[in-house]
């Protein structure tokens, strides 16, 4: 039966609607997995929008002055990352800090954080991660993949100096998230003493350290029962620090035995690995069960009745 006009044209019409949606879709980037990754594209297309504050996290402070991405607002990891009233100063802020940090970074209740830094983006999820311990949404948080080597990577232009000054902020936090964290109790009794099946403790910190051939405080070694990762060794897939691709991760984690359906504790030297480790499982990887272990091998070598192996 031959077609009348109008059903090629419907024909051509639904072609053309295939190919676009496929098109869509093949170029829809990897680094908006779960809307927390972008890409410089994405960033240098928001850059002026009012709503979106975007944080230097750098692992050097002074480098922010030498270059940052336009717009940026200085984070010091040892001053605004950390509750330094008590000991071992690696704590997550307390509300106060908290209150006070948003403030001075000019980040209310709806801004979008956009965090980066010039170390595979550990300290950048650090952040990332205190703003989630105290409500922020989800959806307006973004980490820039490949951080400021990306950026430059890109040819895109880097700004000298203090930054602009911004208009102090009012964040209303939400009750602190403590089902994020673990203390040496909650290690100790499901890992230690009672061996729990379920329970699966991941230690991120580098092989050297979990072997006590590098000591870093009172005493090396590691938590007994812990499963060595050292994820920021193996997290990026390019020179420029991106991260790899949600399915890879995801094997690699598989791997060394921390599937979806375990109850995850994650800890390392000082909060910073294991921050990263536990943005890339609950919020890349959808994983629904991840602890940092707040306090981290700092309170644990220092707590001399507590196991350590080496």
């Amino acid at each position: 039966m031959k077609k009348t006009n109008t059903q090629m044209r419907q024909g051509r019409l639904l072609w053309r609607f295939f190919i676009i949606i496929m098109t869509a879709l093949v170029s829809w980037p990897a680094c908006s997995q779960a809307g927390l990754l972008i890409d410089c594209a994405w960033l240098k297309a928001h850059l002026d929008e009012p709503d979106i504050r975007i944080a230097d996290v750098s692992k050097v402070p002074s480098s922010f002055e030498k270059g940052h991405i336009p717009g940026s607002v200085k984070v010091f990891r040892h001053r605004d990352l950390e509750d330094y009233t008590r000991y071992p100063p690696v704590g997550y802020p307390m509300p106060v800090q908290f209150v006070r940090l948003m403030a001075r970074l000019g980040i209310t209740n709806n801004t979008t954080v956009v965090a980066y830094d010039d170390n595979k983006n550990i300290y950048a999820s650090r952040l990332i991660f205190l703003l989630r311990l105290y409500g922020h949404s989800l959806d307006r948080l973004k980490i820039l993949d490949g951080g400021k080597k990306a950026w430059k990577g890109a040819g895109l232009p880097l700004e000298t100096g203090t930054g602009s000054p911004v208009k102090a902020a009012l964040y209303n936090p939400m009750k602190r998230k403590d089902e994020f964290l673990a203390a040496w109790q909650d290690v100790y009794r499901q890992v230690v003493q009672e061996q729990n099946p379920k329970a699966f403790l991941l230690d991120t910190r580098t092989r050297e350290e979990f072997q006590a051939d590098r000591v870093r405080c009172v005493r090396g070694g590691h938590i007994p029962g812990a499963v060595h990762l050292d994820l920021a060794s193996v997290v990026t897939k390019d020179g420029e620090g991106r991260w790899k691709d949600a399915p890879e991760l995801e094997h690699i984690l598989k791997e060394k035995g921390a599937a979806p359906d375990r109850d995850i504790i994650v800890y390392c030297h000082s909060g910073d690995r294991s921050a990263h480790a536990f943005v890339i499982m609950k919020y890349l990887l959808g994983y629904p069960r991840v602890r940092i272990y707040e306090k981290a091998w700092l309170e644990w070598a220092v707590l001399q009745a507590l196991p350590v192996e080496e």
